[in-house]
Order: structure tokens, then sequence, then C-alpha cells
């Protein structure tokens, strides 16, 4: 003891006496900034709700949860598991929203929405649903932090709390937030039963799985390969005793599977039921297994997408690693790859990195490749060790000091000024005309409906021509004019609407039929861009 003090007084005497003040001060208090960096970050999302429409995939969030609490069943789109739907889905059900017996639950959901003229009451409501997942994982981010040190882990929430994606997603109502949360939660708390193994923690750990399950399947990939990579770099790092290791993990190991597994059914309802695609035979949570092979199936199928000027279904492995380039902030790349480096250095940060990395890597042979929310369970990981590298360089001397100021700065006043627009959130890499890197829910998700109408009112137009990506009441909730359909060859006389993922994914209704085929945006130049995902044409009419 006398030996750390010792230690400690003499690296006091060589720091700078200002120095030392406000970092100490920092993390004495750093339980509070940590609150009130959270508030400042909710703050900024619910500032967001009122001002976007609803996405494409909200509605079917909406009524898959409303199902459940209305009628105790899961069965109409059981391609997702139910806690997030059930959060989005609460307080509109309070509120008075029920199922209308639709069996599309899209049309289900754009239903509820628009249920009683109170669209947008119904639709904050929903996405209010979704902060506490947002909490959960801003803990788990300072939480995992702490084990690196208190400035460390301040650090990375300010930079997890301020990155776009994780702001855009947090604001809507879907599953990719509860999805992040939950992810991180079970990877932290495995962390924790194994550094003191028993059966408690065990308990815990097989709760935060069967929650991650219940959040979004993914989770099913993700936490296994974050674990290894985890375990994998502790072992390269610190190799302890790997039998002595796994002996003491089967009582947890033990605790663990029966409690998740009882959490996971009673999610599903401790429902009973014939799975189709198994010859009807009789399993727990049925819902479950269709929702998994469903998954499965679709990701065999691949998914119509869009990047770097390619259409394609079958998904490329470099898609993931080129939206990290073009999504993330500079200042936040900046960031990592100083964290990076410091990882060999600071044997701490190195099983965040590899956990981070772990989770991009599987997902790179994903043929649904529709958009960087489905591996923003990463940016936990990625905002431990950005947050590790700012806090080394704030400790070292003035030229890093001011560096790691910078830095940090550039990032909060780089996404200050992109607010509200934290979904279509593009770096300057990208250049001024993002649709050519990728669009879908990573730059048009449909949001810009309401912005739409209101510029089409200012303009007087008496009509557009327009295919929406999103379902909606353009017309009667909206404020649009006569709405007419796109001929994909060339433009009608007067204004002409453009969303980007319907003309670079959809390539308005063409698909991958008739490549050869030039689509008149292709050859015209905007008058204007409304919002981020909608370009503007005016053609005058013919005399």
């Amino acid at each position: 003891m006398r030996k750390k003090q010792e230690r400690q007084s003499r690296v006091t005497a060589t720091q700078p006496a200002g120095k030392l003040d406000w970092i100490s001060f920092v993390e004495k208090h750093s339980p509070w900034l940590a609150l009130i960096l959270v508030a400042a970050a909710t703050f900024r999302i619910v500032a967001t709700y009122d001002i976007f429409n609803h996405t494409v995939d909200e509605p079917a969030h909406v009524a898959s949860g409303i199902e459940y609490l209305a009628k105790n069943q899961y069965t109409l789109e059981p391609h997702h598991p139910p806690l997030g739907r059930l959060a989005v889905a609460l307080w509109p059900f309070l509120d008075g929203r029920r199922p209308y017996g639709r069996q599309d639950y899209i049309a289900e959901g754009v239903l509820i929405l628009y249920d009683g003229a109170q669209y947008d009451r119904t639709l904050s409501h929903a996405r209010a649903g979704v902060l506490p997942f947002f909490w959960i994982a801003c803990a788990v981010v300072f939480l995992g932090g702490l084990y690196l040190g208190r400035l460390p882990a301040l650090l990375a929430l300010l930079i997890f709390s301020t990155t776009p994606l994780v702001l855009a997603h947090s604001g809507l109502a879907t599953n990719d937030t509860a999805g992040t949360a939950f992810t991180g939660a079970c990877v932290l708390a495995w962390i924790w039963c194994a550094r003191k193994p028993g059966a408690a923690r065990g308990a815990v750990a097989g709760v935060m799985s069967a929650l991650a399950l219940l959040s979004k399947f993914s989770s099913l990939l993700f936490v296994p390969a974050a674990l290894a990579a985890i375990t994998a770099a502790f072992i390269w790092r610190w190799k302890p005793a790997a039998g002595a290791f796994l002996r003491s993990m089967v009582l947890p190991l033990g605790v663990a599977i029966p409690v998740g597994l009882l959490v996971v059914w009673a999610g599903y309802g401790f429902s009973m039921g014939p799975v189709a695609f198994l010859e009807n035979q009789e399993l727990p949570a049925p819902a479950l297994w269709q929702g998994i092979h469903d998954l499965v199936k679709h990701n065999d199928e691949g998914h119509p997408a869009y990047l770097l000027g390619e259409w394609g279904r079958r998904g490329w492995w470099y898609f993931f690693p080129v939206l990290i380039l073009f999504k993330t902030p500079v200042a936040l790349l900046m960031l990592l790859a100083i964290g990076a480096g410091i990882a060999w250095r600071h044997p701490r940060a190195l099983p965040a990195l590899a956990g981070a990395l772990a989770i991009v890597a599987v997902s790179m042979p994903s043929r649904i490749n529709i958009g960087l929310r489905h591996v923003m369970p990463a940016y936990i990981g990625f905002a431990l060790v950005a947050g590790v590298a700012a806090a080394e360089w704030l400790r070292r001397d003035r030229a890093r000091r001011w560096a790691a100021a910078a830095l940090l700065g550039w990032l909060v006043l780089s996404v200050g000024f992109a607010h509200p627009d934290y979904l279509p959130y593009f770096n300057f890499l990208a250049g001024d005309e993002p649709e050519r890197i990728a669009v879908d829910s990573d730059l048009d998700w449909g949001q810009d409906m309401k912005r739409l109408g209101r510029r089409l009112r200012e303009l007087g137009a008496e009509q557009v021509t327009f295919n929406p990506f999103t379902r909606a009441y353009l017309e009667a909730a909206h404020g649009f004019p006569k709405i007419l359909e796109t001929d994909p060859l060339q433009p009608s006389p007067g204004w002409n609407a453009v969303s980007l993922t319907v003309w670079k994914t959809a390539r308005f209704g063409l698909f991958h039929e008739h490549r050869d085929v030039v689509l008149w945006p292709d050859r015209a130049k905007p008058n204007e861009r409304v919002g981020k995902g909608v370009l503007l044409y005016y053609v005058p009419p013919p005399r």
C-alpha cells in the first residue's frame, strides 16, 4: 500500500497541477456528469419526434406489439422478437390504440398510427418506448468503461451518446436500440460473471442473454462472437490457466441456461403451438422458432440493396466496413485509430476492440445489406476504445491534450450541426451526394414526408408525381396535393419528387429488370433537396 502511494505521489509530482485538478474533478463527479450527458442526448432524441413522420419499419413494430398486448398472440409478423415491440406499443395501447385485424402488418400499423386523427401523439408515444433501451445502452457503456477508469468511461459515454447512428435509431419505434442495449448488457454480464464465477452471477447472465434474444435475433450471432473474441484477447494478453477458468464457468453456465430459456419462454407468453416449417410440430414459443426460420430464409434469399453505384440482392462483404467509414464522424474514426494503437499498450482496451470487430466481422457475410443499424452494438466497443484514446492523450503532453480536446469538440459540434438529421448523417468524406454510396435506412427511410408536404404547399403545387418509399396517408394527413405515379423513363410536367431509395434500390419498381434502362433522374439535375432523402424537380408544362 505504501509503495502504491509513493508511486502515485511521483506521478502527481511530474504532472501539471491544473491538469490534475480538472481530471480529478471529472473523475470524482463522473456519475453526475454521465447523467447530464444522457439527459442532453435524450433531449436531442425527443426533439426529433415531431419533425419526422414514421419510417418504413415502424408500423410493423407498432402493429405487432399492439397485437400481442390486445390479443396475447404474436402471429402478425414474428420475423423479429417481441421485447422492443412491446415497449413501443405499450403507451399507444394504454392510450386506446387497438388492432384492426388486417393481415398486412404494414397496413395494420399505418391504420393504428393514424387512428383517431392523433398521428403525432401516437407516433411520439411509440418512439418514447425506445428511450429506456437507450438509457440501458448508455449504462452499459459507462459501467463497461469503469473497467478502464472513470475518465475513459465518461468520455466513452460522451462519444456513444453523440454518435449519429445511436441518436437516430433511439428516436424511432424500432428494435435496433433494444438489440444494441441488451447485446451489450449480455456481454457485460458474462464478463462480470467470468471475473468472479458464481450461481447468482450466472443467473444474471442468463437473464441478460434471454433479454438480448428477445430484443433481436442477431444477438444469437453477436453475443457468442463478441464473447469469443474478448476471451481470446484476454487469454492472449494475460495467459490465464485455461483449464481452471473453464471449470469455474461450469456452475454459472448450468444456472444461466435454464434461467435464460425460462425467461425467453416467458417473453413469448409461455405459449405452446404448432410450428409450420416443422410440419406443425408442437413446441414452446412457436413464434420464436418461426421467426428465426423466417430470418434465415430472408438472409438466404437476400434483399434488394444498393452500394457504391451497384444494385444487388445478395449483399457485399464490404458493405458494413464502407458504411462505417462514411457514416461514422471522422473525429470518432480518428479516435478509434488512436485507440487501436493504444490497445496494444493498454491491455484492458483490447477486449472492447476485439468484441466490436467480431460483431462487424460476423455480419459481413450477411445478404441483408440495408443499414448500418444492423451492427449498431459494435459502437459500444468503438466508444470504449475511443474513450480510452481520448483519456490517454488528455493525460499526456500539451500537444496531445489539445489534439484530444479538438477531436472531442469536433465530434460534438459536427453532430450538433447535423441535428435533427441523425438518420441520414454521412461525414464529409461522402461529399454532397451520399446517395452515390448507400440509401435505405442509412439515408432515405421515408422520414421526410412531412417536410415534402410542407414544401409542396409552399410552392403551391396542385399535383406531384411521386412514388413514396413509406406507406402513409400523404394527401389526407400530410397536406400533399394529388399524387401521380412516376414513369421510370421520363418525368411528368410540373413537380416531380424522387425518393432516393425508390430511385436507387427499387429503380421505380424495375429492381433488377431492364438493367440497361437509364432512369430519368440519372440524367436530370434536381431543383432542390427536401430534407435529406427526397429530390424535387420541376418540368415546365409543354406550350
